[in-house]
């Protein structure tokens, strides 16, 4: 399954390591994670958030 992660990044200093875990069990389950924290500094707001939804229009459906 592809798995958008998602979570607060903004004022969360330790964001980096909180998703780099998150992504390192959901990969260990098999899945593809498409982790947001990787992102290089220096885009805009708004270059951020077109790359997020990009990145959301690839990811499977959410199961019922």
């Amino acid at each position: 399954m592809k798995i958008y992660l998602a979570g607060r990044i903004a004022g969360d200093r330790k964001y980096r390591a909180k998703f780099r875990e998150a992504a390192r069990e959901l990969e260990g389950m098999g899945h593809v994670v498409l982790n947001p924290a990787t992102l290089p500094d220096g885009l805009t707001d708004a270059d951020y958030m077109q790359i997020c939804i990009a990145c959301l229009l690839y990811t499977s459906p959410s199961p019922r």
